[in-house]
């Protein structure tokens, strides 16, 4: 319940040298009966801040939560662990689950009618024994598709020692099975089938397997064509100017054995949108190192500011540079 005054102090005072919020901690951030305002006015007073809440959905009415769409908030994650009535409530007790995926639909709906890139919508449903089956993960699954979510994640805890998820524990074929579209795991695992970024990629060389030569520190202008895997497009820019989340081409240095010496070495926007089983050829301007050597270039995608394909599964390329 905290002060308004004392909120707009604080966020006046620390706002200029802030890159994020975390809009909640522990309890429910909108019990508070001004909490969507409060969005707003960081937003507003500060609109390059990444401004990131997680709520259970309970305690916003649908106004509020169309109304949140609009504040310029950036992400916003729903806690809703369980597909039914009965599996939501033995954890999430004396909640209403109907209650919460309504505020849920009610962004998705209000973020594609407005045609926003943002919030972006995460469903996070931790894993029990008892909400663990393959038919009641299977109905979130084609609940968050029909709604319009953006992820659906699991979450993997180990307790209540009578409740977590052994099914799912680290280490068990069904955890390896979901490696991919656990929460911890990477930023950009999907449960929603198809949504997990996947690319193709091939850049093409002389001769099968012939390594890329040139001199210490010259510029190399290499293409590379790639095809999206995934249900879901890659988005070469963002409606809303926000950073995060564009599609971006990466070539990391490595050495002679595949060992990354450089993440950040060079990267190149997509010239286009691409769109599920579409291509395009990305031009990538890369410059050679220093020092004389042979070295690689392992070639990846990265949605900026999450995470890199690779994380989630994606097959990366790499071809040889070899530097005189």
């Amino acid at each position: 319940m905290l002060d308004w005054d004392v909120f707009t102090k604080v966020v006046d005072e620390a706002g200029p040298s802030l890159v994020r919020i975390d809009f909640f901690n522990y309890g429910e951030a909108f019990l508070h009966k001004r909490a969507v305002e409060m969005c707003e006015y960081i937003k507003t007073r500060f609109p390059q801040i990444y401004l990131y809440t997680s709520t259970n959905g309970l305690a916003l009415t649908e106004e509020k939560a169309r109304r949140l769409v609009h504040s310029g908030i950036d992400e916003v994650t729903f806690s809703i662990d369980g597909a039914s009535q009965e599996t939501y409530a033995r954890y999430r007790q004396r909640g209403k689950f109907d209650l919460a995926v309504a505020t849920l639909r009610a962004m998705a709906d209000e973020k594609a009618r407005s045609g926003r890139d943002v919030p972006h919508l995460n469903w996070r449903y931790i894993l029990f024994a008892w909400n663990d089956s393959d038919a009641e993960m299977d109905r979130a699954r084609a609940l968050a598709a029909e709604i319009g979510v953006d992820r659906l994640c699991w979450e993997i805890t180990d307790h209540p020692e009578d409740s977590f998820s052994r099914r799912f524990a680290p280490g068990t074929p069904d955890y390896e099975r979901i490696r991919f579209e656990i929460w911890d795991n990477s930023g950009l695992g999907n449960a929603i089938p198809g949504a997990t970024p996947r690319a193709e990629i091939d850049v093409h060389t002389v001769l099968p397997d012939l390594p890329f030569m040139t001199r210490t520190s010259t510029p190399v202008s290499l293409t590379a064509h790639i095809t999206n895997l995934s249900s879901r497009p890659f988005r070469a820019q963002s409606d809303q100017g926000d950073g995060r989340r564009v599609i971006r081409l990466g070539a990391q240095l490595t050495d002679a054995n595949g060992v990354v010496i450089n993440r950040d070495h060079a990267r190149a926007w997509l010239p286009v949108d691409v769109g599920p089983g579409r291509s395009a050829d990305v031009r990538i301007d890369v410059t050679a190192p220093e020092k004389p050597g042979r070295y690689g270039l392992k070639f990846d995608l990265v949605s900026e500011g999450i995470d890199w394909f690779e994380s989630c599964g994606s097959p990366t390329i790499t071809r040889g540079l070899w530097v005189s």
